[in-house]
């Protein structure tokens, strides 16, 4: 039997199983640096891990911030892509000319 995708599971489940991969409630509370039986309300609860957790939770389990908070870290293909830089203004485009001063001194005309 296969299991499922994490995108396809809720998660609650992904939490679960990141519990399960870093080896109970008690290893799970040592990697949130909380109590095991706030792990225990978490997991019982299917509650939401709290934002603070996330990220401690997928560097030790390998169990991805999108599938444990998907509202926090959505998976958008977009965010993926690399960006481009915008093109630069030719020589001659330039805003303020090398010949413009930029501010006057005080008590100068202004032309």
């Amino acid at each position: 039997m296969e299991s499922e995708p994490f995108d396809l599971i809720p998660p609650h489940a992904a939490f679960a199983k990141a519990v399960e991969i870093a080896g109970g409630q008690t290893a799970m509370a040592r990697i949130c640096e909380c109590s095991q039986g706030n792990i225990w309300q978490h997991l019982n609860r299917r509650s939401l891990l709290p934002a603070h957790f996330v990220l401690k939770v997928e560097a030790a389990t390998g169990v991805s911030r999108h599938d444990l908070r998907p509202d926090i870290y959505p998976r958008d293909p977009a965010s993926s892509a690399v960006a481009t830089p915008a093109p630069c203004a030719a020589e001659g485009d330039a805003l303020i000319s090398s010949r413009q001063s930029v501010a006057t001194p005080l008590g100068t005309p202004v032309p």
